[in-house]
């Protein structure tokens, strides 16, 4: 049985060590080592520069040198894209840190997926892309635990009317699902959109004085056009320079904001740019790691005329490398972090580049070699009687297993399935018209009972190869 490596569809998927930084108890215990000294040094440095004393710098350079030593032993895996220097390697523990605190079938704890999805696109695009090779298997496996978990939920009865979902937290789901490079219009048969606009609407009155959480309606809606346009803006825009929630609400009202072209928005913009920026402390911060994260982010926004806002923003980022270098506490402190420290904002999302999958398979070999593959289909939840029953197909090598379920689909009348596209593949929604329902989806896994790391649209079957099909939960 081979193991064909490439984005994966919806599906549950079993553990890889792909996402782990190291891969050997003694290189492990080496990196811990490591991480301990680093983590001193950062408390000597601390102490150092509240006394004033310029050791500190030297105790810096120290640092730079332990955590290449550690991005030397990291196994995080593709091409990096991440700065040089402090705040680089601060990115880099931040990535190790997302990494690691993944749980297969779970990813990152419940309501927290989108952020750890977020947070490590903007950290390193190129790294955790979608649909392009190298891939990193830890990244792709949490986009599909969060698709897992965001289907689970809308599928309840009462989802729309659930206010912590309502609140914000599905149009940050829906950000999450654009970084991910999914049609938030047609999400496994939900139009998540329209879902967002309609709470909206039901819960303006929450809203009106919550401006923070209505900023993620506009990030996740992105539209100048939106038919709510005039009513969001009016609630962005009213009471400028006032903030219930200080800079962090600041913010992302000037991240919002951003989104519109409409000059009605300037002056608003403006006023909360000005609130951030009288809100900086003497050591360049704006506060906590967490505020001066989303500061950081919302001063890539700027649309003022201060020359020195570059300056402002590196002196941010160069505070926030040292504070979090091996601190990184949960997913939410990444979420705000990352971008900040990478140059980048949440309005960034819908730039970063998205590499689908064509659904043509591969070119065969040149010797055109006919392979044979067997598939077996099983259900005991859905049909009245277990279902179980296999199928030998022919194809070429170096064809998808897609194409080979294609062509045995056009030479033999009994077997029947349909799919559905999506931006890591082909999901398989029927087979032999067994078609799966709220809750339910079919596994894919080489026979019998081997969990694919690849879908059918990216794994390329050998001859003799058997894969099964089965009816699962989730």
């Amino acid at each position: 049985m081979t193991s064909n490596k490439g984005a994966e569809g919806i599906k549950e998927v079993g553990s890889d060590d792909g996402d782990k930084a190291m891969d050997s108890p003694g290189i492990e215990r080496e990196f811990q080592k490591l991480k301990k000294d680093v983590e001193k040094a950062q408390s000597d440095i601390d102490s150092l520069e509240a006394k004033g004393n310029e050791r500190h710098q030297n105790v810096q350079k120290d640092i730079e040198i332990l955590y290449r030593k550690l991005d030397d032993m990291s196994t995080t895996g593709g091409p990096s894209s991440t700065p040089s220097g402090l705040v680089g390697l601060a990115i880099e523990d931040g990535i190790r840190y997302l990494l690691n605190q993944r749980v297969n079938g779970i990813g990152w704890g419940s309501r927290q997926n989108a952020e750890a999805v977020m947070a490590l696109r903007l950290a390193d695009p190129e790294r955790f892309s979608v649909g392009k090779s190298p891939i990193n298997y830890g990244f792709i496996q949490g986009v599909n635990d969060m698709f897992i978990e965001l289907i689970s939920e809308l599928n309840r009865p009462d989802f729309e009317n659930d206010e912590f979902w309502a609140h914000g937290k599905l149009a940050q789901y829906m950000v999450g699902l654009i970084s991910a490079c999914e049609d938030t219009q047609s999400f496994y048969g939900f139009d998540v959109a329209s879902i967002v606009r309609r709470q909206f609407i039901k819960f303006s009155s929450f809203f009106q004085n919550q401006r923070f959480a209505l900023s993620w309606v506009v990030l996740a809606l992105f539209n100048p056009n939106l038919t709510e346009e005039t009513a969001v803006m009016d609630i962005l825009i009213a009471n400028p320079g006032v903030y219930t929630s200080g800079i962090d609400e600041a913010s992302m009202v000037v991240m919002a904001l951003s989104c519109f072209n409409n000059t009605s928005c300037t002056a608003a913009q403006r006023a909360a740019e000005e609130f951030i920026l009288n809100g900086i402390e003497q050591d360049g911060s704006f506060g906590n790691e967490y505020t001066t994260g989303v500061a950081i982010q919302a001063l890539t926004r700027y649309s003022g005329s201060r020359k020195d806002i570059d300056d402002i923003i590196q002196r941010a980022q160069d505070w926030l490398a040292r504070k979090v270098i091996g601190k990184f506490a949960n997913v939410a402190m990444a979420n705000q972090v990352l971008p900040a420290l990478a140059g980048r904002s949440y309005v960034d999302i819908r730039d970063l580049p998205c590499h689908r999958k064509p659904n043509k398979a591969p070119t065969p070999s040149a010797s055109g070699q006919k392979i044979q593959v067997q598939i077996t289909v099983k259900d005991n939840l859905i049909s009245e009687t277990p279902f179980d029953m296999s199928w030998l197909a022919y194809g070429n090598e170096g064809e998808s297993m897609f194409d080979v379920m294609l062509k045995l689909k056009e030479q033999d009348p009994s077997f029947d399935f349909t799919s559905t596209t999506h931006s890591v593949g082909e999901s398989i929604s029927s087979i032999v018209g067994i078609a799966t329902g709220p809750g339910q989806y079919w596994k894919f896994l080489g026979y019998p009972d081997t969990v694919m790391l690849t879908g059918v649209s990216d794994t390329y079957p050998i001859n003799m190869d058997h894969y099964m099909f089965k009816v699962a939960t989730y």
